[in-house]
């Protein structure tokens, strides 16, 4: 009977594999590109021992293992960058990881934010809801749930955010008068910042 890193290497293996297998049309002709330049020995800084110049060289699938965890355009994107020899067969697997990790960390934030969609964190968050930010969270251990370091994390920016709001709305209601027009008419006017205004209503 084979023991629990065997059937894990087992199903990672299948799971790599049906996802090369179903990738779409056109990212399919791109993982095809990729797996003959690594047969010719022409992807970045890879070297071809004399065996291997002999009879093309076989691509290990481990090489592939974490696109499962991707979403079709990052693996696509990847995939160029190998093709286009942006990166070497290192960096790829290095970045894939990361990539992996960062996915996790996005889905644990949405969890901890109450939020959908990381569309709406970048709106509410945009000083965290990047690759910068976010990176400090990937080296940590989810098998248990979310890691109270992230926990911790969501909580101050839900608190933050709540007394963002607050300010603004106290702001927005403190509203001044002046006296303005012909006629002296009496108008109550809000101080906002350009930034609050939406360009495509004043037209």
């Amino acid at each position: 009977m084979p023991n629990i890193v065997e059937r894990e290497s087992k199903i990672y293996l299948i799971n790599t594999i049906c996802t090369l297998a179903e990738l779409p049309e056109e990212t399919y002709k791109i993982f095809g590109n990729v797996v003959q330049m690594f047969e010719e020995g022409r992807l970045k800084d890879q070297c071809l021992s004399t065996k291997d110049r002999m009879s093309k060289p076989n691509m290990k699938v481990y090489i592939f293992a974490d696109l499962p965890y991707l979403t079709q355009d990052t693996i696509k994107v990847q995939l160029q960058y190998l093709g286009n020899n942006i990166l070497t067969i290192q960096e790829f697997m290095k970045e894939n990881s990361f990539l992996r990790n960062l996915a996790t960390v996005q889905r644990h934030f949405l969890a901890q934010l109450g939020i959908k969609t990381w569309d709406e964190v970048i709106d509410l968050y945009p000083q965290q809801a990047n690759r910068e930010y976010l990176k400090r969270f990937t080296e940590l251990n989810y098998k248990h749930g979310t890691p109270e370091v992230l926990v911790q994390a969501c909580r101050n920016l839900k608190e933050t955010s709540s007394r963002t709001q607050a300010s603004e709305k106290r702001n927005t209601s403190a509203v001044s008068e002046e006296f303005i027009g012909l006629n002296s008419t009496k108008s109550h006017l809000v101080k906002i910042s350009p930034a609050h205004i939406n360009m495509n209503v004043i037209k």
